[in-house]
């Protein structure tokens, strides 16, 4: 029998926007592109992919979305000891910080 279910919406028990955002700004800043605070608020819940296909729109970035989404996939790291994170990822194995990378 199941006594409890626990729903976790992103960033409800583990918040893991911190790790988003880092990434984030640290690829505009390479792809030499300005995203405004209210625009980023805009991307708050969308799939990193859909992201990346409307700065491409919006920016006329010579790159495909899925090659954005899957450098940034390869850029999540754990914040206390630095060791990669993977899509699904809900604690580090390494040091075993709690981590929720989506």
């Amino acid at each position: 029998m199941i006594d409890a279910v626990i729903f976790d919406m992103d960033g409800v028990i583990v918040n893991s926007e911190p790790i988003y955002q880092k990434i984030e700004k640290e690829m505009f800043g390479e792809l030499d592109i300005r995203v405004d605070p209210g625009m980023y608020r805009t991307f708050v819940g969308l799939k990193t992919r859909e992201m990346w296909r409307i700065l491409v729109d919006e920016f006329h970035l010579p790159h495909h979305p899925a090659d954005l989404d899957q450098e940034e996939e390869k850029r999540y790291h754990c914040p206390e000891c630095n060791n990669p994170l993977f899509r699904g990822t809900k604690r580090c194995n390494k040091c075993g910080n709690p981590v929720d990378v989506d």
